[in-house]
């Protein structure tokens, strides 16, 4: 058992009692297994094969190729990784069994969220930005500076980051694995349709800000902070976006802390 970071005894007090431990825990769920590197590799090759397919290639279609990836494939490995993320351990019997420890609920929840986007913001995004840029060094144009490219890609992985915080909630909320899952892939899904039927919903849905709706650029969304492009356009949905995630989370703790297991 003390093999077990995450159940080896632990001193201290206060909600985040055995943090450390657990936080230990997940992280080797992704760095200590082959998870981290067939995310790393399924992501590489994705974001290669969409950037050179189609014909017509350019800087601008490559923004435009990559943001429909972290629209759709980034939020598909999310939704598809978190699905049994915190119902599984509650199913398993994992939860319990850490929880009879010296080890908070908070603790639990907030080591998960850690770990988990840590693991889908390298093996994921930084990846797949990695490739994207070195094709804009092959196509022989002239790449956006390291640092705006960087701050595009932070804001661009607030979109998948609104369904890891919303797929944490579910799982707390929910024990039914398909539930989750259909949750989250029919938000995914008809997010686009919502969008048009309700256009107000922009300043909501995650989206909307990987689309060209705001701007009618060529490529469209946050993405285009790497190029230097004003998105005051997207600043009420990227405050909105971001504070959505903090609720689902605080959600998430809440439902977590009145279960008994």
């Amino acid at each position: 058992m003390t093999a077990n970071r995450a159940l080896t005894l632990v001193t201290g007090h206060g909600w985040l009692r055995g943090f450390g431990n657990l936080l230990d825990n997940e992280l080797a769920r992704w760095w200590k297994t082959p998870l981290w590197w067939i995310v790393s590799l399924v992501y590489a090759a994705l974001t290669f094969f969409l950037l050179n397919t189609g014909g017509f290639r350019n800087e601008g279609m490559f923004v435009y190729r990559y943001k429909d990836s972290v629209a759709l494939f980034h939020t598909v490995g999310v939704i598809v990784l978190m699905q049994g993320a915190l119902m599984g351990d509650k199913k398993d019997g994992t939860v319990a069994w850490v929880l009879s420890k010296p080890a908070t609920r908070t603790a639990l929840i907030l080591a998960k969220l850690i770990a988990y986007s840590l693991g889908v913001l390298t093996t994921m995004l930084l990846v797949s930005g990695a490739v994207l840029y070195v094709e804009w060094l092959i196509l022989g144009t002239v790449p956006p500076k390291p640092l705006l490219f960087l701050k595009a890609l932070g804001l661009a992985f607030l979109s998948p980051m609104w369904y890891l915080t919303l797929m944490l909630m579910l799982g707390a909320l929910l024990d039914n694995r398909m539930a989750i899952l259909g949750i989250g892939s029919g938000l995914l899904v008809l997010s686009g349709k919502l969008l048009s039927w309700f256009p107000m919903l922009r300043y909501t849905l995650p989206w909307y800000l990987l689309s060209n709706a705001a701007t009618q650029d060529p490529a469209g969304g946050v993405m285009m902070l790497a190029f230097g492009w004003s998105i005051e356009h997207y600043t009420p949905t990227l405050v909105i976006v971001a504070v959505e995630c903090f609720l689902f989370v605080l959600v998430a703790l809440w439902r977590f802390n009145q279960d008994e297991f």
